[in-house]
């Protein structure tokens, strides 16, 4: 091996050394699955959602069952994937918008997402639902984790997403330090 060749090498181990250090840095998500969605389209956007979080060095949990709002192992989030009937209730209870594919009560940390709605907008957007979903799951947590009024110009977080392209699964590096920031134990006790 040249010299040239391995400097990135040891570039990139001293980066995979670093990531211990990020391990206070998770996300215990506590699913409910009133949508019933099938075991593998679940599995398949926790896939694309944790790999869109472990880029900015979070790691995420998934649990279905009920999680402490405590747990010791990181920052409890509860996800609801709603079925029709549910998200409709809530839709119209709330005056919900028509383009709204998912909410957040931020100090609640609950995520709600209208799963007959990301099915229709995948269809009509020609996206995977799982990709399309996992989109808006991740957009949705970085709402609970950034502060309010957290949307950018870009990435998952851009405010009205262009669902015509390429589905953003980055967030911004401003937004990944932001949110590694907010998780350490320190901050969010």
């Amino acid at each position: 091996m040249t010299c040239s060749a391995r400097f990135p090498l040891l570039a990139v181990l001293m980066l995979v050394s670093v990531r211990p250090a990020l391990a206070g840095q998770t996300l215990v998500v506590e699913v409910d699955n009133v949508a019933r969605m099938p075991v593998s389209d679940l599995a398949k956007m926790e896939q694309l959602v944790a790999g869109s979080y472990q880029a900015i060095g979070v790691r995420v949990i998934w649990e279905y069952g009920e999680v402490p709002l405590d747990d010791p192992r990181g920052l409890r989030i509860h996800l609801r994937l709603l079925s029709r009937t549910a998200a409709n209730r809530k839709i119209a209870a709330e005056r919900i918008r028509g383009d709204v594919l998912g909410q957040t009560n931020r100090p609640a940390r609950i995520v709600y997402v209208f799963c007959h709605r990301v099915l229709e907008a995948s269809v009509k957007f020609g996206h995977e639902y799982t990709r399309l979903l996992s989109v808006v799951v991740a957009h949705e947590f970085g709402h609970v984790l950034l502060p309010a009024g957290s949307h950018s110009n870009t990435g998952v977080m851009k405010g009205r997403a262009n669902f015509w392209g390429r589905l953003a699964h980055e967030f911004t590096p401003e937004e990944g330090e932001a949110i590694r920031v907010g998780l350490a134990p320190s901050v969010r006790r």
